[in-house]
C-alpha cells in the first residue's frame, strides 16, 4: 500500500464533518481561491489563454478543487482522483453548482482514457509520488494525454530552506529526497531510521533537482515561480510537453 492510497480514510472524514474539499473549504468561494486555482489562471493569463475553449485533465483531483474551477471558467474537464469518498464529494459538489464535469475513480499511474488535452492539472499529487519509476509513470500519464505542444500545470512541495517549523523532528526525517513519516502500519514500504520504523510520505526534491526531473521526462520549462508559506516552499507553474 502506497501512502496516497491512505487518503480514502481522510476524505471519509471530511465527508462526515460536511467540508467541500482537502483543506477543509466551507464555502466554494473559499474553494476557488486554492493556490493551484490562483496560479492556474495567473500562469494561463500569461499566455493569453482563456479557459473557455480548454479541454483539461485534472490529475489527483479530490473533491474537484481545480476541476470545478476550471469547469466554472469555461474549460472541458476530466478530474481523475483514486479516493472513492473524494469522488463521491466532488460529484455532489458539480450537482450543486450546475456543473458538468466528469469525474473518474482511478490510479492516475495507470491512466488511459483515450482522449487528449490542452492541458493537464497536477493538483498537488506529484510530491505524494515517491520513487523514480512511479514518477516517471506520472510524467508519462501527463504525456500520453496531452495534445502535441500540451501544457502541464504543477504545484509541487520542494526542499528549501529551513523546513522544520512544519515538519516536526519527532515524527518526520527528511533523508534522500524523501520525507519520511512514523505510523500508519498498514505501508508496507519502511525504513529503519535511528531505530525507527518510517515510510515514505512525501518526494522533496530541491529547486535544481526538480527542474532536471521536467527535462528528464520531455518537458521544457515555460513559466515556474516559487511560493512559501508555513515553512513549505512549492514550485508552481506550467511545464510544455515537447
Amino acid at each position: 500500500m502506497k501512502y496516497y492510497e491512505m487518503h480514502e480514510s481522510v476524505y471519509q472524514r471530511i465527508k462526515n464533518e460536511g467540508k467541500l474539499s482537502w483543506n477543509k473549504s466551507s464555502s466554494f468561494e473559499e474553494m476557488w481561491q486554492h493556490e493551484t486555482n490562483t496560479y492556474l489562471q495567473k500562469n494561463l493569463k500569461l499566455l493569453n489563454m482563456p479557459f473557455k475553449g480548454l479541454k483539461i485533465l485534472d490529475l489527483g483531483t479530490g473533491t474537484g478543487t481545480s476541476a470545478l474551477f476550471s469547469s466554472k471558467e469555461g474549460a472541458v474537464v476530466v478530474g481523475v482522483e483514486y479516493s472513492e469518498t473524494a469522488i463521491s464529494i466532488a460529484i455532489e459538489n458539480a450537482q450543486k453548482l450546475k456543473l458538468n464535469v466528469e469525474f473518474i475513480q482511478g490510479d492516475i499511474l495507470s491512466l488511459d482514457l483515450g482522449q487528449k488535452f490542452n492541458i493537464v492539472i497536477d493538483s498537488t499529487v506529484l510530491h505524494c509520488i515517491v520513487g523514480i519509476i512511479d514518477r516517471q509513470k506520472f510524467y508519462e500519464t501527463a504525456k500520453k494525454h496531452l495534445v502535441p505542444g500540451g501544457l502541464l500545470f504543477i504545484n509541487t512541495m520542494i526542499s528549501k530552506g529551513d523546513m522544520s517549523n512544519h515538519f516536526p523532528a519527532e515524527y518526520f526525517c527528511l533523508q534522500d529526497n524523501i520525507l519520511w513519516s512514523l505510523g500508519i502500519n498498514e505501508i508496507s514500504e519502511r525504513k529503519t531510521i535511528n531505530g525507527k520504523s518510517y515510510f515514505p510520505h512525501r518526494t522533496l526534491l530541491s529547486e535544481e533537482m526538480q527542474l532536471r526531473e521536467f527535462t528528464e521526462n520531455g518537458f521544457e520549462v515555460i513559466n515556474m515561480e516559487i511560493t512559501s508559506g508555513d515553512g513549505v516552499s512549492c514550485m508552481v507553474g506550467l511545464i510544455r510537453y515537447r
